[in-house]
């Protein structure tokens, strides 16, 4: 399901260029390269990224802007402490929008129905703060982590377009971003 809203995000955006930071199995950015032009970057160079660095050291090997920058399910990954710094390299090669996947482990109670039509729908969610992944270093729910912050933290840098949770697994919260 992420990766299908991936490329969903992507093509609303409509860019000519894609810088896709975190290359993992590579089905998103491959399947966006028949559409528009994908530049690739990844700090594990078995990857075959098209650029190999760390996302923390952006100016030092990224030297041209893209209309759209996806990293998705990346950001966990590093120290909380970098997330809005990240932000800031982002708008710095940003030219139109920003399309960002972080993992949110609140606990989550959803209902949906239809009648004439008409979706009927309710959501509400409470923190979790207990790690069991081991692979990342924080995520939404976790200890103080919580949406507001994480939202407060990108409205310093970026217009929230769209801000959500997978309605089929809301582990995946997506924004997408306007410079």
């Amino acid at each position: 399901m992420s990766y299908l809203e991936q490329i969903n995000l992507a093509i609303e955006c409509n860019p000519k260029t894609i810088l896709y930071v975190g290359v993992g199995n590579g089905l998103v950015p491959n399947y966006l390269s028949k559409m528009y032009e994908v530049t690739t970057l990844d700090i594990d160079n078995e990857l075959s990224p098209d650029i190999c660095c760390n996302v923390l050291n952006l100016d030092n090997r990224v030297y041209k802007n893209y209309d759209l920058i996806m990293c998705c399910q990346v950001l966990e990954h590093l120290n909380y402490n970098d997330f809005e710094f990240i932000l800031t390299e982002f708008k710095e090669i940003a030219n139109k929008n920003v399309i960002l996947s972080l993992p949110d482990s609140r606990y989550y109670f959803r209902f949906e129905f239809k009648f004439n039509r008409k979706e009927i729908g309710c959501e509400f969610s409470m923190p979790f703060s207990k790690r069991y992944n081991n692979v990342h270093k924080w995520e939404i729910g976790w200890e103080r982590i919580s949406v507001k912050e994480i939202r407060n933290k990108i409205k310093k840098h970026f217009t929230i377009v769209k801000e959500y949770g997978l309605f089929e697994d809301p582990y995946y919260r997506f924004y997408l971003l306007e410079v």
